[in-house]
């Protein structure tokens, strides 16, 4: 299985590194929807629930998904 490093992206507004990521953002305003804790404390988007926490997954976002299952599988 192939492994990769976490991205770290900055945040929309302040350029620190990004640890969430708000879908609102991303669906309803054409923005990176990729925000610091400061920013996503203080972030008033809601329509698709609360910013999540960015993990190391391509399937962050999608269906509820809010990163690998416990250990041990």
């Amino acid at each position: 299985m192939a492994r990769n490093e976490m991205p770290t992206p900055p945040c929309m507004e302040c350029n620190k590194t990004a640890r969430w990521l708000c879908m609102e953002c991303i669906y309803e305003h054409d923005e990176s929807g990729f925000l610091c804790n400061e920013h996503a404390d203080s972030h008033e988007h809601d329509e698709y629930g609360e910013p999540i926490e960015l993990v190391n997954s391509p399937r962050m976002g999608m269906c509820g998904y809010e990163g690998p299952a416990e250990t041990p599988y």
